[in-house]
């Protein structure tokens, strides 16, 4: 279950990790360090204390756009900031491109279960071509990445339905 607390107190700016990619022992092997070398493990923002954790997979190119238009259309139906209301994070957590994505994120795996079971979301939205297991304790849902949507408003107008049914299930 998640932790219950004031969301006013619980905010915070991305985390940036004082170990750098270069000397993790958990990214030896990535192939997205041979990109990264002065580069930190960067974690979500949020609030930590939220019931629903979102869950961006996509390349550096198109993270931050993507995290940009959530929070925009988060925005537009809720009237709400994303970040004050749950917590946000990418799949992988340094610079990658998408020719090396799923084998970097075998390498990111690991935070992204340290952040589940810091956060201890009730449910987690993953947005993003990409399915993840992690087990019965979470109940999760899958949209599509919001930037390949931008050109069909049809698209964006179903992504939109998808996100208020994965939020009110």
């Amino acid at each position: 279950m998640g932790k219950k607390g004031n969301k006013d107190n619980n905010f915070q700016g991305n985390i940036i990790s004082k170990l750098p990619v270069k000397e993790c022992a958990h990214c030896i092997g990535c192939p997205a360090r041979l990109y990264t070398p002065n580069e930190f493990i960067v974690y979500g923002k949020g609030n930590v204390c939220s019931p629903i954790m979102f869950i961006i997979y996509d390349s550096y190119k198109h993270k931050q756009d993507n995290i940009n238009l959530l929070k925009d259309v988060y925005q537009e139906l809720f009237q709400k900031d994303i970040f004050e209301e749950h917590y946000v994070t990418t799949a992988v957590k340094c610079e990658c491109s998408n020719e090396i994505l799923m084998q970097s994120f075998m390498y990111c795996r690991y935070f992204l279960t340290t952040e589940l079971t810091t956060i201890l979301p009730r449910k987690i939205i993953i947005i993003g071509n990409i399915r993840l297991n992690f087990g019965n304790e979470y109940k999760t849902y899958y949209l599509p990445n919001i930037y390949s949507l931008l050109y069909g408003e049809q698209n964006i107008a179903k992504f939109k339905e998808r996100l208020i049914e994965a939020i009110y299930d």
